[in-house]
């Protein structure tokens, strides 16, 4: 029982780690694509960049 709570709550502490985690990349990928965006480095730079948006 008491390593089955462990277990859980070590379960639940990587889940929440790997969330941050993904979070962290997505964050970091998506500034990567802003900086080269507005070097005009880009594939598709940001419409906001492009000045075409609401």
């Amino acid at each position: 029982m008491l390593d089955r709570k462990l277990n859980h709550r070590s379960h639940r502490a990587a889940a929440r780690h790997r969330q941050t985690e993904t979070r962290i990349k997505l964050f970091v990928g998506f500034m990567k694509g802003h900086r080269l965006s507005l070097e005009g480095n880009a594939p598709r730079p940001c419409r906001r960049t492009e000045g075409v948006g609401s």
